[in-house]
């Protein structure tokens, strides 16, 4: 007969088994990878079908792509919100894919500032007019694992300011 310990030891290790795939998956959510030439880092929405792709640009610049499903508005005002916090971006796209940037004078890229608040953000949300006909889930998007993914990816973009 097991005792209570043992019984406690096995059920202990029972949950770890069920929760390991769900914790890999969430952890993995962020991957880091390459488009030709361009290192990036790649998240999903909460529901599948958007994703936002941090691309080291040149080697000095970060830039933020977005990949929206059906709804989006390329000519509408966007927000970019981490953690409650709002970053206004300007978009340089269309329907079916866009740039988002937070810098001043038209340049396109993202601020020091947007990206700490990804390296130790929770969640990052898309909102505004140009994502206002897309339903939540597909525009909010886990940090979790980011942080890693862009501090690699700051590495492999050198004259990132």
């Amino acid at each position: 007969m097991m005792g209570k310990s043992a019984i406690a030891a096995a059920l202990a290790t029972a949950a770890l088994a069920i929760a390991a795939p769900a914790m890999a998956q969430s952890a993995s959510a962020w991957k880091l990878g390459r488009d030709g030439a361009t290192p990036q880092a790649e998240g999903f929405s909460e529901r599948r079908g958007a994703s936002i792709r941090l691309q080291c640009v040149e080697r000095k610049a970060i830039w933020l792509r977005f990949s929206p499903p059906r709804g989006w508005d390329g000519g509408a005002a966007v927000v970019v919100r981490v953690d409650g916090v709002a970053f206004p971006m300007e978009i340089d796209g269309s329907h079916d894919g866009a740039l988002l940037s937070d810098l001043p004078n038209h340049e396109i890229g993202l601020s020091r500032k947007l990206i700490d608040a990804l390296k130790t953000g929770r969640a990052l949300i898309v909102e505004g007019p140009a994502a206002a006909k897309i339903p939540a889930p597909q525009r909010t998007f886990s940090l979790q694992g980011a942080g890693e993914a862009v501090i690699a990816l700051e590495r492999r973009c050198p004259g990132l300011k």
